[in-house]
């Protein structure tokens, strides 16, 4: 990665006062950046950790007291909001990436919100990015 100050490659460090650890660091300028930074996890006081759990276990159309479970989260809420927005993340890349000729329409389905469990929407555009079900105690 290259510090946004100089230009010059910065280093990943170890940084005890960071929830991850580790930060990056341009040793010439001494310019410090989150590893985190420009990324949708950059807001999250969760660990990365955590993070990654929450996302893959999403992606696994996992219920969202499994999702607590794996990722030592204490709070539903929090789940119910990861949850939330990274359908909302799926609807924004399915917006700027428009379908390919070979990818199954994805305006044929009923709600567009449907777009999410409709899984075969995703087969040819992304990796399989989670559920939506009517009965929202049970699913993302």
């Amino acid at each position: 990665m290259a510090c946004a100050a100089c230009g010059q490659p910065c280093s990943l460090v170890s940084h005890g006062g960071s929830i991850d650890g580790r930060r990056w660091r341009c040793r010439p300028c001494m310019t410090p950046k989150s590893v985190r930074d420009g990324s949708f996890f950059s807001g999250s006081h969760l660990s990365l950790r955590q993070l990654i759990l929450v996302v893959y276990c999403w992606a696994r159309d996992m219920r969202q007291t499994a999702i607590m479970h794996e990722a030592s989260l204490d709070s539903k809420h929090t789940v119910v909001d990861w949850c939330n927005f990274l359908r909302e993340e799926c609807e924004s890349w399915l917006t700027n990436h428009p379908q390919t000729e070979t990818a199954t329409p994805i305006w044929h389905v009923s709600h567009f919100v449907s777009i999410f469990s409709a899984r075969v929407c995703f087969l040819q555009q992304v990796p399989r990015l989670g559920h939506v079900s009517h009965n929202a105690e049970d699913n993302c």
